[in-house]
């Protein structure tokens, strides 16, 4: 473990909660996802360093640096953002989320990163069902960016690897949907070291999953060196 290097995790958001009292009763490790959308985010310090935030009521926990405090030019960088976003007739309904997430993979592209961008869509249950698939998210996103974003036809097996290894600096990839893997929700460690061996560096740019104890979210976080994207970086100025 990296303490330094993690944006999420339930043993510091533990420590914390020992100290701070929740408001509205609030637990952070099972507050329902309904819930979490309507958090009024009050952020205090999670420790005496002031690197590291976390939120009284939701327990979302956040790492101050950002994208400019690391060297990425030519790397391989693993991107969590959240692209859970409506489907209707085989579109996407409301491109926002996706929008939000472009600064962020834009500046990798500039400093010729292998960009491998990861999301949940829906609440797939640790299965695979095609109504949940990414393949749309990844249309919009290539019309977006103005250049192919390949989708990889898992999330860390066997396809997921070929692609990441073949990754050209410049390029973008997207994994399937992360919560196909029964151990996303888990923060499973084994799944966890997966994610983390597609990249060199993590980056969180998901602010409305950032506080969940998941394997994309906390897990990759302890075994890569991590830095919160722009769009949380926005959220906290914001706040």
């Amino acid at each position: 473990m990296h303490p330094k290097n993690i944006l999420g995790t339930t043993e510091l958001v533990k420590k914390f909660r020992k100290k701070e009292t929740l408001i509205d009763g609030y637990d952070p490790l099972t507050l329902p996802e309904e819930e979490e959308e309507k958090c009024e985010h009050i952020f205090m310090p999670l420790d005496s360093s002031g690197e590291f935030l976390a939120c009284k009521n939701c327990g979302l926990t956040v790492n101050r640096k950002d994208l400019k405090d690391i060297n990425f030019e030519g790397k391989g960088v693993l991107v969590r953002v959240d692209f859970n976003v409506p489907l209707k007739d085989g579109e996407v309904k409301d491109d926002n989320r996706i929008r939000e997430a472009l600064p962020t993979i834009k500046y990798l592209l500039e400093n010729n990163c292998k960009v491998i961008l990861c999301s949940h869509l829906g609440r797939p249950k640790g299965e695979v069902k095609p109504e949940f698939s990414l393949n749309i998210v990844a249309a919009e996103l290539s019309r977006l960016l103005g250049q192919e974003v390949k989708l990889a036809k898992d999330v860390v097996g066997e396809d997921a690897k070929a692609l990441a290894a073949s990754l050209q600096e410049g390029e973008v990839m997207l994994l399937e949907n992360v919560r196909y893997e029964a151990g996303e929700e888990k923060n499973d460690e084994e799944l966890s070291k997966k994610f983390a061996s597609l990249a060199e560096v993590f980056v969180n740019d998901a602010f409305g999953t950032a506080h969940r104890a998941h394997s994309s979210t906390t897990g990759v976080a302890s075994f890569l060196p991590a830095v919160s994207g722009f769009l949380i970086e926005k959220e906290l100025n914001f706040l």
